[in-house]
């Protein structure tokens, strides 16, 4: 990213480095050492705020991912819904037509309904449950990154402090 004369930090960056050409040609080290705090401060402002982006946007993602799995989950569901309800419609107007010799054969396919509706309510359930730990790990993600950002913020914060113990 390109300095420009609205860029927080660049007005704290160019004094920085006249303190350190200063103090260079002067030969004061604590005056070196001042100005590149100070560049060292606006780096570590920088990095905070960019790895604050970076997690607000893996958190952002994160949360539409986790969206997108519930909507798929959803849909899935309706469309097993649906084809079983259509299933068992075919099932009861067979069993009509063919009441007395079909009882068997009726018992048995209902049987299968059964356990395809279990293993397809167990099959959801495991991609709601996948779909959670994704969702959590994104979000654990997000929260290191954040951590980071924090870290980053609080480095720049005691780059600063010395800073002004160095002025003072």
């Amino acid at each position: 990213m390109a300095d420009s004369p609205s860029t927080p930090g660049l007005l704290d960056t160019l004094k920085g480095k006249v303190k350190e050409m200063t103090g260079k040609v002067t030969g004061d080290d604590r005056l070196v050492r001042e100005g590149e705090l100070e560049q060292e401060a606006v780096s570590a402002s920088r990095e905070a705020e960019r790895l604050q982006t970076i997690a607000d946007q893996e958190a952002t993602e994160a949360e539409l991912q986790a969206e997108r799995a519930r909507i798929e989950v959803e849909r899935k569901h309706l469309a097993t819904e649906a084809e079983l309800a259509e299933r068992e419609q075919r099932l009861e107007r067979e069993a009509a037509q063919r009441e007395q010799r079909l009882d068997t054969q009726f018992d048995r396919a209902e049987e299968a309904v059964d356990r395809q509706e279990v293993a397809q309510e167990a099959a959801a359930d495991r991609e709601v449950q996948a779909a959670a730990q994704r969702h959590a790990h994104e979000q654990a993600e997000a929260a290191r990154r954040e951590r980071e950002a924090e870290e980053a913020r609080q480095a720049a914060t005691t780059i600063e402090a010395a800073e002004q113990q160095l002025e003072a």
